[in-house]
């Protein structure tokens, strides 16, 4: 059996918001263990009888408090007794994940983002610090870890000869709660000769999206259509519909309502954005509680072609959006936007940071912006991006091409056809909330 280290915990329970009604307190609350480990998680119950479980017993089993791992990978641990639970987080890695001599004084810890931890080696014996993951935790020629964004990596020190030891960091933002790797949950990657009914709606409408747009959005294969493993969204210069209808443009829009839907989620997409004055390509998500604002928009990806370096990132609520003037946005600047393939991001966060909710923007797998819900009750007029037992908002995609229009402007009439094309869409959820 081996011997379970201590495990650096900075008093962060007490910023979870299920405080208050947890009696259990569980020694340790990270856990790392080579496949064959069995190790002890200690329960302070108050004196009452706890039950265990696994979340996968295929990586990790519990009898009375003694995990053992038998597969590589990572489960959660809970001890219940009465209304209370607590969990452990137990990461099982491949036999021989510490083949030297020495060993590091911690196993497993929790950090924050810009605390710092120091480790060392028993006995003592030099070797070469090193990070899984410096956009996790970086740690430096003596040891000392210092937490740089929230997420799990493996600090390793190795000797001369090749043989080392590791531990995990788990990093979280101030007062932040681990809620487990991220899963792909649904992806679509654009493969064969037609979009996906399954996944996907196509819009038909000359509507403009309510912008004052200038395109009818048609569902032909001259606007929409899938080739060479891409979408493509294609804006064309020619007169269609009639009536009040009547547009001088074409392009497309599709959504996943009602067919993939998502709450607390990251959503990437790795898109080829068009040039020339009037474009506007759009990826964003709607909420599928209520009608607009209400529901709440998120805008991942915007662009017009009139600034062309330009990605705006935005959100749209009851209390603040466009109508009013008053949303929170983000602009962030790039050189070779255009005509060229990016991948755009955002996280939905649950209880992020001090038991607040958060939603994060990515563009490259850089962080562009990041927004934080303004108090730790939720408010759906000011904050519809949770999903609660009596709040079941959920999100749905959106890919577009607009033209003109309250932000795409007047429209360039020598640049058609511009096309929005889309490598892939992807979807990832925490298994472990």
């Amino acid at each position: 059996m081996v011997c379970c280290a201590a495990v650096f915990a900075m008093g962060l329970t007490s910023c979870e918001k299920n405080q208050s009604v947890t009696s259990i307190q569980l020694t340790p609350t990270v856990l790392q263990l080579a496949v064959g480990e069995d190790a002890v998680i200690e329960a302070d119950a108050g004196g009452q009888s706890v039950t265990w479980a696994t979340s996968d017993a295929s990586v990790a089993t519990v009898i009375a408090g003694v995990v053992t791992a038998m597969a590589e990978g990572e489960a959660v641990i809970t001890a219940t007794a009465g209304s209370a639970k607590a969990q452990c987080h137990v990461f099982v890695v491949e036999q021989g994940g510490g083949t030297a001599a020495f060993s590091i004084n911690k196993s497993s810890f929790f950090l924050e983002v810009k605390a710092t931890e120091q480790l060392k080696v028993i006995p003592s014996t030099p070797v070469t610090w090193s990070s899984e993951n410096v956009k996790i935790a970086t740690v430096d020629a003596n040891g000392l870890v210092t937490g740089v964004n929230d997420g799990r990596t493996i600090i390793k020190a190795t000797a001369s000869d090749g043989k080392y030891a590791q531990c995990t960091v788990i990093v979280l933002q101030q007062g932040g709660t681990y809620q487990g790797e991220y899963k792909l949950v649904w992806a679509d990657e654009f493969e064969g000769s037609s979009l996906n009914a399954d996944d996907w709606n196509i819009e038909v409408n000359a509507s403009g999206g309510g912008n004052q747009e200038k395109q009818y959005y048609t569902d032909r294969p001259e606007n929409i259509r899938v080739e060479n493993g891409c979408l493509i969204l294609e804006a064309r210069k020619e007169e269609y519909g009639s009536g009040n209808s009547k547009r001088d443009y074409t392009s497309g829009r599709i959504n996943s309502k009602g067919k993939k839907e998502f709450a607390y989620f990251k959503c990437e997409a790795r898109i080829w954005l068009p040039s020339g004055q009037g474009t506007w390509p759009a990826f964003w998500m709607l909420g599928n509680k209520g009608s607009w604002p209400t529901c709440g928009e998120i805008d991942i990806m915007e662009h017009v072609g009139s600034q062309p370096t330009m990605i705006s990132h935005a959100l749209h609520t009851r209390n603040a959006n466009g109508t009013k003037g008053n949303n929170w946005n983000s602009r962030n600047y790039h050189d070779g936007i255009e005509g060229s393939w990016h991948t755009y991001a955002v996280e939905v966060m649950k209880d992020y940071m001090f038991g607040r909710d958060a939603i994060r923007f990515y563009v490259d797998d850089e962080i562009t912006a990041i927004t934080t819900e303004a108090s730790d009750e939720h408010n759906y007029e000011a904050w519809p991006f949770y999903y609660d037992s009596d709040y079941t908002n959920k999100f749905f995609v959106i890919f577009n091409l607009a033209l003109g229009g309250t932000w795409g402007g007047s429209i360039n009439t020598d640049i058609f056809p511009q096309q929005m094309k889309v490598d892939w869409v992807r979807v990832y959820q925490k298994s472990l909330e």
